[in-house]
């Protein structure tokens, strides 16, 4: 999936389409490419369980920061006290050496700033001003300076050194700002500094960094705070969560590494020269933000071993590990419950997908997954849309007042409810939905979200059960998971099966697919294969041993076709493909040569623009089923949507005895198929659904009939004929529901679909609303589809791939070569016979 910034690259582009008010990243303000990953690795994020912690001075509590506040408990009691209550969401406290006083993150308007906590007075006094993202905030041993991480001035992540003084902080770069100059895709030419750690006498610091590093967020050093000058002490390919923490005895670090397995665990390395690391721990779950107690007989982390976050403490001697228990909370304000119960229509518990509020703060149950959405537009609401999956029942602890809740199922959305709670009270309230409005007429349909990442180094750690659970709440039939690498590691490799998952069920299957990294080419998702993964499941990576460009997206897609599988582009593109330069995105060439079956026309993409370049295809001929794939990291607690936010519809054949897994794979590879992210589309042309063929002897007239049912308003309903609108469909009232019939005149061979999209709205966790079916083909007179124009363009593009193919240097032999540059030739060959 790592792909936004390589897509940018490829085309040399840096900026987003200005289509539809494309809308801003969360925390725009940080300068660094592909926010997918730091934010959610690197960047704190609201979770109900603990995301880091801080020791007392003299070891016997903690203070650690969860659900958007800061909570204090001692280590051998089961009672957590909050000890902050916003505005806005609380993190990555650092409890001062001498103990009055504690520094934090808080984020409030559209920044990240240090704010410094008096625990005897309850005192909050912001240290920082400007709105950058200040994180990291860690007390000199003597208490009179912080090191923290911002980026102010720059956009990037630097360390700062603050000196404080009654309660102000004056603050300057550990170092001048430094730039590489080797081609680095995912973390930028200006050099980052994270995750500062003092040496026990306050001289020095350890660190991680990137000089000149390649992949990865960079290497574990150490600098004297006086005068930088960064010495090595472990080389590996970090990924944002190293978190190196220095002994209060000066001799070792303690960091989190996934060296040689799936998943982050703790390791040690030597603090004073470039050591031999050994592992603290083993198991297939996270282990991050650990930090040694003042004496070092103890390390307090977080977890996920459970699949929420969890605050542990290990004891150094015997490596004992233990939970921190929290079986009573101390609210700083008065509190409420709400039980929430939803259902289906047939008066069941169903899973759905909830948001509570109370003003401009989101709560969810203490062991539920909270998730941000990423994009949104700030001058409409003050933070992310929170939400969770609930699996019928819940029960949230609130603030008194008004509270407004959301519940949602998939694209369909029950009302709004707005309770007043009053201190203590407990209050229930039931959400219930409707069946699917798709009329009868249109058939059977059935649902899928084609690209999942059911782990991929977030917060939470994901089980096949639980994305069963997000499934159902999202109203899924099917949800493919892709398995796929993340850095070194492929997470869910272990999982990988040509079967159903055993967490399925009749009506919600999890099947396991793969998504090829190939950061040359272009990423590609493959389906129902029959046999066996693909390894290493990526080309092209620098200096290592996949660093040839070789096998291309064609051999891969071959590979996957003899195993029965079916190949898709997926996340096509972000912005308008720059053919002034060379790109080795090769889909054009791949499509002539037969290889592909699916496109993900609704996913992780500018819709609009993706859909542009499927019509110049099919302009050209050429058929691909547009499918809706969200590339959904379902386990991170910040991403563009849930599970199913962009997903693909395919038709159910009568009689067709076959499992829905394979029903669905058959549907795609004949077209059967519409794509959306809200909108639910019908069409027809002549009685020909999508996918359809049309024979006329000559030029005529053809009625047509169709439908949307919708969410959210629609702003157009659009018929397109080989690439141009050719009717708009009048929509009235609330602009969510029509049924529409009609004629079109045939003049030439053509195809034609339904689309519909809106400006971006809240309520649609995506960009902007859309949804497209496939096209219904017509013949006539036995000519072909073609434009001149549009093969003219991917000539173009085909003579870039060529370029760029040509000037590769890191083939392995000689034939690797021969064979791709022969293909390019191929594809050239059916474009040129397209004109």
């Amino acid at each position: 999936m790592e792909k936004r910034l390589h897509l940018l690259l490829l085309f040399g582009l840096l900026s987003f389409s200005p289509l539809l008010g494309q809308r801003p990243w969360v925390l725009s303000q940080i300068d660094i490419p592909h926010p997918y990953y730091y934010r959610e690795m690197y960047v704190p994020q609201l979770t109900t369980g603990p995301s880091s912690a801080t020791w007392s001075p003299d070891g016997t509590s903690l203070i650690y920061s969860m659900a958007g506040s800061l909570w204090q408990q001692k280590i051998d009691e089961t009672t957590a006290i909050q000890i902050t209550d916003g505005p806005g969401y609380d993190y990555q406290p650092d409890w001062s050496p001498d103990g009055n006083s504690v520094v934090f993150v808080r984020y409030d308007n559209d920044a990240m700033e240090l704010h410094l906590l008096d625990l005897s007075t309850g005192k909050i006094t912001k240290l920082t001003e400007g709105s950058a993202v200040n994180i990291d905030p860690r007390f000199s041993p003597d208490g009179s300076q912080i090191a923290f991480v911002s980026t102010k001035e720059t956009g990037n992540f630097r360390i700062w050194i603050g000196s404080l003084n009654n309660n102000r902080l004056a603050a300057k770069p550990l170092s001048p700002e430094r730039t590489t100059a080797i081609p680095r895709y995912y973390y930028g030419q200006p050099d980052h500094q994270l995750s500062p750690s003092w040496s026990p006498d306050g001289k020095s610091l350890v660190f991680v960094t990137n000089p000149d590093v390649l992949h990865g967020s960079g290497n574990i050093y150490r600098t004297e705070v006086n005068n930088y000058n960064p010495v090595l002490l472990r080389e590996e390919e970090t990924n944002w969560r190293a978190s190196p923490d220095w002994s209060p005895d000066g001799k070792r670090i303690i960091y989190s590494s996934y060296l040689g397995q799936q998943w982050h665990q703790l390791w040690m390395t030597p603090a004073d020269e470039k050591g031999y690391p050994i592992a603290m721990g083993y198991g297939d779950f996270d282990a991050t933000h650990a930090r040694w107690s003042p004496d070092g007989s103890k390390i307090a982390y977080i977890t996920n071993e459970q699949g929420n976050t969890e605050l542990y403490l290990m004891d150094w001697l015997t490596s004992k590990k233990w939970s921190l228990l929290i079986n009573e909370k101390k609210y700083i304000h008065p509190t409420a419950t709400i039980i929430i119960k939803t259902y289906n229509d047939s008066k069941q518990p169903t899973p759905a997908r909830l948001t509570v509020m109370v003003g401009d703060k989101s709560f969810a149950p203490d062991d539920a997954w909270m998730h941000g959405n990423e994009t949104f537009d700030r001058s409409k609401q003050k933070f992310e849309t929170y939400y969770f999956h609930s699996p019928g029942e819940v029960k949230v602890t609130v603030p008194v007042g008004e509270v407004k809740i959301t519940a949602w199922k998939g694209f369909r959305k029950a009302n709004d409810a707005t309770i007043a709670v009053k201190a203590g009270e407990e209050k229930e309230i039931a959400f219930s939905w409707a069946p699917s409005t798709i009329p009868s007429y249109h058939g059977t349909w059935k649902s899928a979200d084609v690209h999942v990442h059911m782990n991929y180094g977030g917060h939470y750690r994901n089980t096949p059960a639980h994305l069963a659970m997000q499934a159902k709440a999202e109203d899924l039939d099917i949800v493919y998971n892709l398995v796929v690498n993340k850095e070194q590691r492929i997470p869910d490799i272990e999982y990988f099966s040509v079967d159903p998952d055993n967490a399925s069920e009749e009506q919600t299957l999890i099947m396991h697919g793969q998504e090829y990294h190939t950061s040359f080419w272009g990423h590609t998702g493959l389906l129902g294969m029959s046999s066996n993964y693909l390894l290493p499941g990526y080309v092209g990576y620098t200096h290592t041993g996949t660093e040839s460009p070789y096998p291309s997206n064609t051999v891969v897609a071959d590979i996957a076709h003899d195993q029965n599988g079916i190949v898709g582009y997926v996340h096509p593109f972000e912005t308008e493909p720059d053919l002034s330069k060379p790109t080795s995105f090769s889909l054009p060439v791949d499509v002539a040569l037969g290889k592909v079956d699916y496109y993900e026309t609704v996913g992780y993409s500018d819709h609009h623009i993706s859909a542009g370049v499927w019509y110049k295809l099919m302009n050209c001929g050429f058929r691909l089923a547009p499918v809706g794939g969200t590339d959904a990291m379902a386990n991170y607690a910040s991403l563009r949507g849930p599970v199913g936010l962009t997903r693909a519809f395919v038709k159910m054949e009568k009689g067709d005895e076959r499992l829905l897994h394979e029903k669905f794979i058959d549907g795609i590879r004949k077209g059967k198929t519409f794509a959306s992210n809200g909108p639910l589309l019908g069409f027809s042309l002549d009685n020909q659904g999508p996918g359809g063929d049309i024979t006329l002897a000559k030029k005529g007239k053809l009625s047509y009939k169709g439908f949307v049912r919708s969410s959210v308003p629609i702003d157009k309903l659009e018929i397109i004929q080989n690439g141009k609108v050719v009717k708009t469909i009048a929509l009235t009232g609330d602009r969510t529901t029509a049924d529409f019939t009609g004629t079109l005149n045939i003049s030439n061979s053509s195809w034609v679909l339904l689309r519909a999209y809106s400006a971006p709205n809240p309520e649609v966790l995506d960009i902007y609303p859309y949804a497209t079916t496939n096209a219904v083909f017509v013949n006539v007179g036995g000519q072909p589809i073609h434009s001149a124009e549009d093969a003219d363009y991917f000539l173009t593009w085909i003579d870039r791939i060529e370029e760029a193919a040509a000037a590769v240097t890191t083939w392995n032999t000689e034939a690797e070569k021969t064979r791709v540059l022969k293909d390019i030739k191929e594809a050239r060959k059916i474009f040129e016979e397209r004109k």
